[in-house]
C-alpha cells in the first residue's frame, strides 16, 4: 500500500502545471509554486514564491519537505529571453541549478523540464546522445542548465519536451488562441517549415511522473510519436473541433520578424522513454481527448 507523497512543482500556474493539477492523483499530494498568477484546485496546495530570488529556495524546501521536485518554472518564450538576457538567465539557469544543488543536498529526487530547442534543427530526429547546439538564447540557457544540473546532482533527471498542446484551465496555450481566432472568423497563420514532435500536455505530465516513479536519472526525451509542422497541426485541430479550416493560412518562418531564431526541425527520438512505458497518444487521438 502506497503512502501519499509530497510532490513540489514549481511554476504550477503555467500550461503544463495545469495539466499536472488535473491528472487523477492517487500517490502524490501536489504543492505548487506560482509568482504572479494564483491558482486554486482541489488537487493541490499553491504557494506564492519568487524563485528568481535564490535566498527563497532553501526555505521553500524546508517548509514543504517534498518527497520529489519537478522544476517547470521558466522564462520559456524565446523572444522574451532574447530581449531580456539577464533576467531570463537568472530564471532559466541560476534558479534551476540552485534547486538541483539543494535537492542533492537534501536527497530529494529532482526532475528538470527542458526543451527540444537545445538543438539546431538541422539533423532531426534527435536522441538523448545528440549534442545540443541551440540557435536561440532560450535553447542555449536550457542546455547550460542541463549540463550544470547533471554536474552538481548525479541523480537528477532531465526531461526534454517538445511543444505541448491542449486546452488547460490556466496558463498560455497556443492551441486555445488559435481556436479562438478560428471561432471568431480570423485567420491563423501557421508555419509549413517548422517541425516538432508535439505532444499533449497531459501526456507529457504523465511522462514526467513516470520518470520520477521509475527513479531514472540523466537525460530523457518526452516527444510525441509524430513529427508534424505547425500548419498540418492547425489543419488537424480545425478538423477535430469543427472549425473553418479554410482560415488556416500557410506561412514560412521568414515571413515573421522575430527576436529569436527558430530551428527548422527539432523532432525528438523518444524511443528510450517509450520502452520505459511512456505512451503518448497520437496527435489525432490526443486532440479528440481535449474535446
Amino acid at each position: 500500500m502506497y503512502r501519499t507523497r509530497k510532490l513540489l512543482i514549481t511554476g504550477i500556474s503555467g500550461f503544463i502545471g495545469s495539466c499536472f493539477a488535473h491528472l487523477p492523483q492517487e500517490h502524490w499530494q501536489i504543492i505548487g509554486t506560482y509568482q504572479q498568477n494564483p491558482v486554486q484546485h482541489p488537487n493541490l496546495i499553491s504557494k506564492r514564491v519568487d524563485l528568481s530570488q535564490l535566498e527563497n529556495l532553501d526555505p521553500l524546501l524546508n517548509a514543504s519537505k517534498p518527497d520529489a521536485l519537478i522544476h517547470l518554472a521558466a522564462a520559456s518564450n524565446p523572444n522574451f529571453c532574447e530581449k531580456n538576457p539577464e533576467l531570463s538567465e537568472r530564471v532559466n539557469i541560476q534558479t534551476a541549478v540552485e534547486l538541483a544543488a539543494l535537492c542533492d543536498k537534501y536527497s530529494i529526487p529532482f526532475l528538470f523540464a527542458s526543451t527540444d530547442l537545445v538543438f539546431a534543427g538541422d539533423n532531426a530526429p534527435y536522441d538523448e546522445q545528440a549534442e545540443p547546439r541551440a540557435v536561440n538564447l532560450y535553447g542555449r540557457q536550457k542546455a547550460i542548465a542541463e549540463e550544470k544540473i547533471l554536474s552538481l546532482n548525479s541523480r537528477a533527471c532531465i526531461a526534454r519536451c517538445p511543444v505541448m498542446f491542449g486546452l488547460p484551465k490556466w496558463g498560455n496555450s497556443f492551441m486555445k488562441s488559435w481556436m479562438t481566432n478560428l471561432k471568431e472568423g480570423r485567420p491563423v497563420f501557421a508555419f509549413t517549415d517548422e517541425f516538432r514532435t508535439k505532444v499533449s500536455g497531459s501526456d507529457a505530465a504523465q511522462g514526467m511522473l513516470l520518470l520520477l516513479e521509475q527513479q531514472v536519472k540523466g537525460i530523457w526525451h518526452l516527444g510525441g510519436k509524430e513529427s508534424i509542422s505547425r500548419f498540418d497541426f492547425a489543419v488537424k485541430m480545425a478538423e477535430t473541433f469543427g472549425l473553418p479550416g479554410a482560415l488556416v493560412q500557410a506561412s514560412k518562418q521568414a515571413d515573421v520578424k522575430m527576436a529569436a531564431a527558430r530551428p527548422a526541425n527539432v523532432s525528438l527520438n523518444s524511443e528510450k522513454a517509450f520502452q520505459l512505458g511512456y505512451q503518448p497518444k497520437r496527435i489525432s487521438e490526443a486532440l479528440r481527448s481535449w474535446l
